[in-house]
């Protein structure tokens, strides 16, 4: 559909693998049971991850099926899609799998390392940016967002973007684009100036 960027969510197995998988609990979408931490690689990927997805309540599953041994792991993604931008989120936030993350980045070549973005607490990050320093930051959280837009808001644009903020990467939700002042032209510019990236948030195809 032509998105520049796209998010996808990483667990740690029980085994010290990182999958590509949105939820905590298995059961929430898959035929199988307890926490994606707690178990083997093996064992996620035997299970159908569309089995739980449904659109009307219950009454029909659709996937359910389909999805049988199709939970990726992050380096099958990072070696089929060697030349796409990700925004890799950090599900649990934890060191143990940042430490998995740093593992698996360094041994990529340097230019696909600059196209990935981490979505994270900030410890992770200090200690994934120690090591793979060409990955960016992706300011997205309500907490990150304030802390590098307000300055730029409250003065109308004549603050500009706070310099800690620089080389980041933005997010914005298309709907939040009308509180930005100056949109488009001179929001993306004070941006640009800044040396922030920004990347329009969006989830569906229009």
């Amino acid at each position: 559909m032509g998105a520049t960027l796209v998010e996808i969510d990483i667990r740690r197995s029980g085994d010290g693998h990182l999958v590509v998988f949105h939820d905590y609990l298995l059961e929430c979408r898959t035929d199988g049971q307890g926490n994606v931490s707690d178990q083997p690689l093996a064992y996620l990927q035997s299970l159908d991850i569309g089995y739980g997805y449904t659109f009307d309540g219950g009454q029909t599953y659709p996937f359910r099926g389909l999805g049988v041994g199709r939970m990726p792991t992050l380096q099958e993604v990072l070696e089929t899609f060697p030349e796409q931008r990700f925004l890799i989120d950090h599900k649990d936030g934890s060191i143990e799998t940042a430490e998995l993350l740093v593992d698996l980045l360094q041994d990529l070549p340097p230019e696909q390392q600059a196209l990935l973005y981490y979505w994270g607490p900030d410890e992770p990050y200090v200690y994934l940016h120690g090591h793979v320093p060409a990955v960016t930051r992706f300011c997205a959280q309500r907490s990150q967002v304030k802390r590098c837009s307000l300055p730029y808001l409250v003065t109308l644009g004549l603050c500009g973007f706070p310099e800690v903020c620089r080389g980041m990467g933005v997010g914005l939700p298309v709907e939040y684009t009308k509180y930005a002042w100056g949109w488009p032209y001179l929001f993306l510019k004070g941006l640009s100036d800044a040396g922030l990236r920004f990347y329009l948030m969006v989830d569906s195809g229009e």
